[in-house]
């Protein structure tokens, strides 16, 4: 939106207000007693929020998650096994050294011939 269209809508609005409030001054003050009764009459009979909402809420929410978290952890994945084959190589007594060098190794293995 550009300043000068945002300078006409304050514009309006300032003349709308204006004007509402004049034409709410004018009144006279059996009006404004009619109007002050039908209000509170107005709001006594609406109904008031329904609390229920908030539990139902919390146990739906808390529902959703419960069930997100146990199918998320309940299905292996391919990098959970990759993980899983990580924790070993680290927590085996074997020597990690072995393990620094294991792409030697593996070469070694690759050029072998076969026979």
């Amino acid at each position: 939106m550009t300043d000068s269209s945002s300078d006409r809508e304050q514009h309006f609005l300032d003349a709308v207000k204006a004007e509402l409030d004049a034409s709410a001054a004018a009144l006279d003050s059996v009006t404004v007693a009619r109007l002050e009764q039908r209000r509170r009459t107005a709001l006594r009979s609406c109904p008031s929020r329904p609390t229920w909402w908030i539990p139902a809420g919390a146990f739906a929410t808390l529902a959703v998650a419960i069930t997100t978290i146990f199918l998320w952890t309940a299905a292996p994945t391919p990098e959970s096994d990759g993980l899983l084959e990580d924790l070993d190589l680290l927590s085996s007594i074997e020597d990690i050294e072995f393990y620094d060098e294991l792409d030697f190794y593996l070469w070694l293995n690759d050029d072998v011939p076969a026979g």
